[in-house]
């Protein structure tokens, strides 16, 4: 039996499905299901039963995986431990930033300049892998990453930003009634930044009205800073974008939170590199 051979067979018996394990691991499906027949061949006995396009782990193959998984870990943490006793930082980082991306792309930058021989990746979406092919994830609260260990990055509280020329600049929160007369600028394809305006919405009983969508984060400052609309943002992460031209608002008697996790895959050790990315992350969170 081979690593790789072991490590293909624990992701699809987690999975269950031969595609989705083929493209965590960037090989085509037939190179799972032949290593597959394979490994039952060697052990003679079948691991997961088929029917037509799809597969299912039956009990010897519950059984073997619970055997084997634990092993694989076993191995592939000592070779992690191997590694590290050499006194250089090395290996590879997975990382999935499907929120507060500047922060972790700020973080990757700092730490490659210390840890230059750390192989890191970066991805912002899921569209070409799944959640089990990153060692860290940053995003918010997410029901699919139960099985996760999760880490509480940060905890920003959603304000308005409008222009400094409005005339709510002289204001210390804006109301119900004035934010019904105003159109919104949002984020297109942010989860977590046009879920807020949604919560906003349902919190005070009302639609709030889009008049931009933007692609870009830095022309939602601008296109309230001349006064095209307001924006509902989270004012830790988005501090550093604001302009003179623009001034934070709170909403009159409504708070509305965003927390940031930080999620480590259970399945893969932690290596010396990834600890260090973990406290380098933490301490740039905490300095917001």
């Amino acid at each position: 039996m081979e690593l790789l051979q072991l490590r293909y067979f624990c992701r699809a018996a987690e999975t269950q499905n031969f595609t989705k394990t083929a493209s965590e691991f960037l090989v085509p499906v037939s190179n799972i299901s032949q290593t597959i027949r394979k490994l039952e061949t060697e052990l003679g006995i079948k691991l997961f039963d088929r029917h037509g396009n799809s597969v299912t782990l039956n009990q010897n193959g519950a059984l073997f995986y619970s055997y084997i998984s634990k092993a694989v870990a076993s191995i592939e943490e000592a070779r992690l431990v191997l590694k590290e006793r050499t006194g250089d930082i090395s290996g590879k980082i997975s990382i999935l930033a499907l929120a507060n991306r500047d922060m972790v792309s700020q973080c990757l930058t700092l730490f490659h300049k210390l840890y230059p021989h750390v192989e890191l990746t970066l991805e912002t979406s899921l569209e070409k892998k799944g959640f089990h092919s990153f060692d860290l994830i940053v995003s918010g609260e997410d029901q699919r990453l139960n099985d996760y260990q999760k880490t509480l990055l940060l905890d920003d509280t959603f304000m308005v930003v409008v222009s400094s020329k409005s005339e709510y600049a002289h204001q210390h929160a804006m109301t119900k009634e004035q934010l019904q007369q105003e159109e919104f600028i949002t984020l297109a394809k942010s989860i977590s930044f046009n879920s807020a305006l949604q919560r906003l919405g349902e919190q005070l009983d009302f639609t709030p009205a889009i008049m931009i969508v933007s692609e870009d984060p830095y022309y939602i400052i601008k296109y309230v800073e001349v006064g095209l609309g307001i924006a509902y943002i989270p004012s830790k992460t988005w501090k550093n974008r604001l302009s003179p031209g623009v001034k934070l608002l709170p909403v009159a008697g409504l708070s509305l939170q965003r927390q940031t996790y930080l999620y480590h895959n259970p399945r893969l050790p932690h290596s010396k590199a990834s600890e260090h990315f973990v406290k380098m992350l933490i301490n740039l969170s905490s300095g917001l």
